[in-house]
């Protein structure tokens, strides 16, 4: 074959079909597109025959304007009397035209997620290599910055597994968000055996870095003796670093602290100050603990309807605790 790809389209999508071309010659495969349109007539019919009879895959990416195209209508269906490996790309939800409906219906399609253009292109590209196998042109090496961005696609898709085989190598080359999450699904056990130790050992590459969510997790590690000996202090020294760069989630940590007592004097006063600086920011949790601080006079002036505001505000983002709390204060 000369060609891995053959591309059908109506010139009206060629930009996002010029996006998903880049990624496919990115990834080594060779392409043939029509990118300024063969005249018709004999030299239309010999030169898209030839095309298509000398490519492996025909990609049809679907929309109201390639449905309605005459000459994108007659490639798929000489493309269908040949057997050619086809598949579909939708890029809007318009249903195939119905010369071409029948085989297609039965041919799993590609959803282009606007939303996530990354995970479409994964999506074919691996589709592409389940076809044809491995490009024999290697493609070249993704930044780290663009393995993540990859990784973070799949893991918001819940796909953990593939989502850590962008996100590891990102990581691996010294990516701190990359590095964050890689501890992260080590912590929770997303797509890997949960292993608190290896959680540790990523936050701690992150963290040199800055980062504050990292920051967060490795002071939450610490106060519960995950993959490290328990240690508030410690505890404490990481949700003030985290704090120091506004992270919700350590300053509503750093509020239970001294709620508590934990690697500093208990102190109802400091906690209701760093559980509103969290509650404020919209942070459930904090939201939650300061509707108690107010209901129970802890810090503050007992103020019932205090309390309910900061239950509500808990409660319309799901915190069951609050939702109870609210029946019981309304009930």
């Amino acid at each position: 074959m000369d060609n891995d790809v053959f591309i059908s389209y109506s010139r009206k999508d060629s930009q996002i079909v010029k996006q998903f071309v880049n990624e496919i010659t990115s990834a080594g495969y060779k392409v043939w597109i029509d990118k300024k349109g063969i005249s018709g007539g004999d030299a239309y019919q010999s030169k898209i025959v030839d095309a298509i009879d000398n490519s492996a895959i025909v990609l049809f990416f679907s929309t109201a304007d390639s449905n309605a195209s005459q000459r994108v209508i007659d490639e798929i269906c000489y493309a269908q009397s040949i057997n050619k490996t086809i598949i579909p790309i939708k890029l809007d939800d318009t249903r195939y035209n119905r010369e071409v409906i029948l085989r297609l219906n039965r041919i799993n399609s590609i959803q282009y997620d606007a939303n996530q253009p990354l995970l479409s292109y994964h999506e074919l590209i691996s589709s592409i290599e389940d076809k044809i196998g491995k490009p024999a042109t290697p493609a070249p090496t993704k930044s780290p910055e663009e393995l993540f961005q990859l990784g973070e696609s799949l893991y918001y898709k819940q796909d953990y597994e593939n989502a850590l085989k962008y996100i590891k190598p990102a990581a691996e080359q010294g990516h701190a968000k990359a590095q964050f999450r890689l501890g992260y699904c080590y912590d929770e056990g997303l797509g890997v055996t949960q292993d608190y130790q290896e959680a540790v050992k990523w936050y701690r590459k992150a963290v040199k870095q800055g980062h504050s969510a990292a920051q967060c997790n490795l002071g939450y590690c610490y106060r519960k003796g995950l993959g490290v000996t328990q240690d508030y202090q410690e505890a404490v020294k990481w949700y003030r670093k985290a704090v120091e760069q506004g992270n919700a989630q350590a300053q509503c940590n750093l509020g239970y602290c001294y709620e508590k007592g934990l690697g500093v004097t208990q102190d109802y006063k400091e906690a209701e100050k760093w559980y509103r600086k969290a509650a404020e920011q919209g942070n459930a949790t904090a939201q939650y603990n300061l509707g108690n601080f107010y209901n129970n006079g802890w810090g503050v002036k007992k103020d019932k309807q205090e309390a309910i505001k900061w239950y509500k505000k808990a409660a319309e983002q799901g915190y069951e605790n609050a939702i109870k709390r609210l029946k019981e204060l309304e009930g």
